[in-house]
């Protein structure tokens, strides 16, 4: 499992984060425990993600292709939207599994086609009794990792780390220069 460097993700360092969609708007679910209680929260934003976000979430796409055993040529024409992820077992050692929700364009009809992975843990599922198909049956490594990205760069949106969509410019010649000397506003 990975660590998180907690002054990257702030106060949302603890927070387990259950769902990332990345659409019209940015949508992140996650949980925070306290003592034995776990409070759900979800948060819907317009404001644009990073382009790391972005690129973090379509990262997933050739593991998708693994995954959904689609061959390596199809991962360009896959698109990610969001990631679901739910988390077992004991308190410190919780293990995630993850589906992903991804669609793929048509040729013929010039449509989308949407699928969702099965969800699958990180880790083999049994320890007690070894199973061969649990080497297939998990994440992808690179998938499990490239989810920890995209995990941490969810916690830096809840944190308001966000893409910057416009700048504000003094509208007066004098307004620029007042604040350019003193490093105030004239309002």
């Amino acid at each position: 499992m990975k660590k998180e460097n907690k002054e990257e993700v702030g106060i949302y360092a603890q927070a387990r984060i259950t769902k990332v969609k990345l659409g019209k708007e940015v949508c992140i679910e996650y949980e925070v425990e306290h003592s034995d209680i776990i409070d759900a929260h979800k948060l819907e934003s317009p404001d644009e993600p990073t382009l790391e976000f972005k690129a973090a979430l379509q990262e997933l796409a050739g593991d998708v292709c693994e995954i959904a055993e689609f061959g390596e040529e199809e991962e360009p024409k896959i698109k990610i939207h969001s990631i679901s992820l739910s988390y077992k077992g004991e308190k410190t050692a919780k293990i995630m599994s993850a589906s992903i929700s991804a669609s793929r364009r048509l040729v013929r009809t010039n449509e989308r086609l949407n699928f969702l992975t099965p969800s699958l843990p990180e880790a083999p599922k049994s320890k007690k009794k070894p199973d061969p198909l649990d080497a297939v049956a998990k994440l992808p490594a690179h998938a499990a990792m490239q989810i920890y990205i995209v995990i941490d760069e969810a916690r830096k949106y809840l944190n308001g780390i966000r893409a910057q969509t416009t700048m504000s410019f003094p509208k007066k010649k004098e307004e620029a220069s007042l604040t350019l000397l003193t490093g105030e506003n004239a309002n």
